[in-house]
């Protein structure tokens, strides 16, 4: 038993990483954004193709194939395999000679989250599920917190290339660490056997979301959520540098700690709460809603790989796509009406529109309310 802990702990610590790794490789290109936009000549809005939809596309075009292989082949090193492409784009990236090399280089990030979450599911049963996703979901804030600090470091002495070269190193590490060291968990191994079912096609997947209007309106939430934080994260660096004048180092470090410390915090504090509540899904719904989780938990183990790669594909292609598009549309618009501040009045705006996703995070918690309580009446008429 105590063996079994150990490799569980060391895979969720392995796994861990590499998450951190995928978002250092994609956060270290926020900070860099001013410098690009200097030596490419790029308007505000091609800075958000940049890091918006030229990301997202090609990760949503990706991302549910590779979520469907995972639930079919070995995943473990699957993982690995995505690792060293990504990692290898990220230094090319450092090659680039245009705007356009630069999306091709950035256009190789998809696939390891949604296998990652699938093999989370199978190791950690239902009960402390949340908190292990609570802290799997520490990485993106991790890797921001490192990109950005990383990146201001390097770009301050090698350059902005020079600063992408140095982030693609670690990925590369830690797929050979993969490859000779995890091994692929039994699937469906934490879940009663009765759920063990055959792979689920990607239509068999949406019609199994769409007809639980609790999980439709969490993932909605969720895809609204993410456009917001992405769109206003994207951007947070260039502001304090083309604004605030603060050089690339000192903004990566501020940009770093104020987003992704008390974000790294705040999973935690969300996984905690759900352990310690998560028979009482509706009030989960109410403190912090608990999107990920809720929804992996509901699923079948040869469904899960293929439900999380179509939410993260959702949140990547509206949230990363239309989020940094947004406030980059509504800078340059702002700029031709002699607006002198047009880039913090942009990213206000945007922030605005975070009062969606809370109203469908409550609406997810009605419907939650209404099925316990039918699923009571039912319950008590089978007595």
């Amino acid at each position: 038993m105590r063996s079994s802990s150990a490799r569980r702990l060391y895979m969720a610590g392995l796994l861990f990483l590499v998450y951190v790794v995928h978002h250092l490789d994609r956060n270290v290109l926020l900070l860099l954004q001013e410098p690009i936009r200097k030596e490419f000549r790029l308007s505000d809005s091609q800075l958000g193709l940049l890091t918006g939809i030229g990301y997202a596309l090609p990760f949503a075009l990706a991302g549910i194939p590779l979520g469907a292989l995972a639930d079919r082949i070995n995943r473990t090193r699957l993982i690995a395999i995505l690792l060293v492409i990504w990692s290898g784009f990220t230094a090319l990236s450092g090659l680039a000679r245009s705007l356009s090399g630069l999306i091709v280089a950035r256009a190789a990030e998809s696939g390891a989250p949604t296998a990652i979450m699938s093999i989370f599911a199978d190791a950690f049963p239902t009960k402390s599920r949340p908190a292990a996703m609570s802290f799997f979901f520490m990485g993106p804030f991790v890797g921001l917190l490192i990109g950005l600090t990383l990146g201001g470091v390097a770009a301050a002495r090698f350059g902005w290339r020079g600063a992408f070269f140095i982030a693609s190193v670690p990925g590369l590490l830690i797929a050979v660490l993969i490859l000779a060291t995890l091994r692929e968990p039994e699937r469906g191994a934490s879940d009663p056997p009765e759920t063990r079912l055959a792979s689920a096609g990607v239509r068999e997947v949406l019609r199994f979301a769409a007809a639980r209007g609790g999980m439709r309106d969490t993932i909605l939430a969720m895809v609204a959520a993410s456009v917001v934080s992405i769109g206003v994260a994207s951007w947070s660096s260039v502001l304090l540098v083309r604004v605030y004048g603060l050089p690339l180092a000192e903004a990566g470090l501020i940009t770093g700690l104020v987003a992704g410390v008390p974000g790294a915090l705040g999973s935690i504090a969300a996984g905690s709460i759900c352990t310690r509540f998560g028979a009482r899904n509706d009030q989960l719904m109410r403190l912090c809603g608990p999107g990920h989780s809720s929804y992996l938990t509901v699923a079948a183990p040869r469904m899960r790989a293929t439900l999380s790669a179509i939410v993260v594909i959702a949140c990547n292609l509206v949230g990363a796509g239309l989020g940094p598009q947004i406030i980059g549309w509504l800078s340059d618009l702002l700029q031709r009406t002699a607006d002198r501040r047009a880039l913090p009045h942009a990213i206000a705006a945007l922030a605005l529109a975070g009062l969606l996703p809370s109203f469908l995070f409550l609406r997810a918690r009605r419907a939650s309310l209404r099925r316990q309580r039918t699923s009571a009446t039912t319950g008590n008429r089978s007595k």
